[in-house]
Formats: structure tokens, C-alpha cells, sequence
């Protein structure tokens, strides 16, 4: 993996959209520690994944309405409730993600050098997560919220990636035309689809060796 991206900020880019997790850091793993953390707990965790798998890229118009749908289907088939797994979800599963990326990740050496150049050409950058909690996330890696312009996770937009209209409303929000923009992240099946979405470029983060 390459320690500069400096070379991707051409003349028409306007706008840099990152990705957060497996792209401003390497998330092998992962998984396996989120499993070891909920242990006790593996039937919500099996649902989570199943469940946000069945719902990328819908959006569902608001915050509110993603996560309402999001826990309601969580709790299908299972002997707990949507209150339940929202309240797993938020005071558990989240808390404990933020924990394992402060504990055993460190920022891409890439980030840093990339947020100044763009600061330096006036290039606006924004973090966009198909998760919650992006703020302390970026805590967590040593960044502040306030470094980007535009911080905000998929389902804060109303729909998980790639759904378009989410997409559309981080180039809203950064006050440039999607053209102008360049997507940089490690899925083509999100990232790269949230890029095509809206008619702007994108770069994949390929890390080697690194299974799914």
C-alpha cells in the first residue's frame, strides 16, 4: 500500500469523499475481535450483519426511519425485540468497535499527508461511513471531526451504501458538482458504487493479502 495518494488530487478534483472503516485504517480482524468481544452475544451479532446486508444501498429518507427499519428486521426470527437490539446496537456494539480501533489500529501513514494537501489547494474533504459514531471513530484513530468538512455516516443520510440519495447528500453538503468529486475507499461494491451513483470518480484501497 502506497504511503502517499497525493498524486490522485489532479487539477478537477474539487472534492475527496473517504471512507473510514478499512480505508483511513487496515481493518483486518475486525471481525474476528467483535466476535470475541460479543461472545455472549452472537446471535445479535450474526443478525446485524445479515440484516445490514439486506438493506444496502435502501434508503429509507431519514435517520430515524433507517434505524427504525434496520432493528425492526434485526429482531425478525429472533426471541428479542427491535428496542432490544437497539439498545444493543448503541450501548454495546458501537461502544465496543470504537474500543478494539483505539486498542489495535493506527491511522493509514497516507491520511495525514493527504488531508494537508488538500488543505493547502483549498480541496474540500469529506469522511462518509456506511457506520455510526464517526466522531469518535475519528477519536480513536487520533483525528478530530473539525478537521473535515463534512463528517456523517450513511445511516444519518437515510440509507446504507450505496444508495444514491446518501451519496448525493455528501456532495450536497460539500457544496461542489459530483464531477468535481473523487471517491477514495476499500469496496468497490460500496465506495465504488456510491461514487458511480452520482457520476464521480473513485479510487480503491487495495490491501494485499487481506481476505474478506
Amino acid at each position: 500500500m502506497t504511503t502517499s495518494l497525493n498524486h490522485l488530487l489532479t487539477d478537477d478534483v474539487q472534492a475527496v469523499v473517504l471512507d473510514l472503516d478499512g480505508t483511513l485504517y487496515d481493518k483486518r480482524h475486525i471481525a474476528r475481535r467483535l466476535v470475541l468481544h460479543h461472545l455472549c452475544a452472537l446471535s445479535l451479532l450474526a443478525a446485524e450483519q445479515t440484516t445490514r446486508k439486506r438493506l444496502k444501498g435502501q434508503h429509507f429518507g431519514s435517520e430515524e426511519a433507517f434505524y427504525e427499519n434496520f432493528f425492526r428486521q434485526m429482531s425478525r426470527a429472533h426471541l428479542y425485540t427491535a428496542r432490544v437490539a437497539r439498545w444493543w446496537y448503541f450501548r454495546r456494539y458501537m461502544p465496543s468497535m470504537i474500543q478494539i480501533i483505539r486498542r489495535n489500529y493506527r491511522l493509514n501513514a497516507w491520511v495525514e499527508p493527504l488531508i494537508l494537501a488538500c488543505r493547502e489547494r483549498h480541496i474540500r474533504v469529506a469522511v462518509y461511513s456506511d457506520y455510526g459514531c464517526v466522531s469518535e471513530k475519528l477519536a480513536a484513530l487520533g483525528l478530530r471531526a473539525e478537521m473535515f468538512d463534512v463528517a456523517v455516516s450513511a445511516p444519518e443520510l437515510g440509507g446504507l451504501k450505496p444508495a444514491p440519495e446518501s451519496a448525493a447528500r455528501v456532495v450536497d453538503r460539500l457544496g461542489v458538482k459530483a464531477a468535481q468529486c473523487l471517491f477514495v475507499g476499500d469496496r468497490d461494491d460500496t465506495d465504488g458504487a456510491s461514487a458511480r451513483a452520482v457520476g464521480a470518480d473513485f479510487f480503491l484501497i487495495k490491501w494485499i493479502g487481506y481476505k474478506r
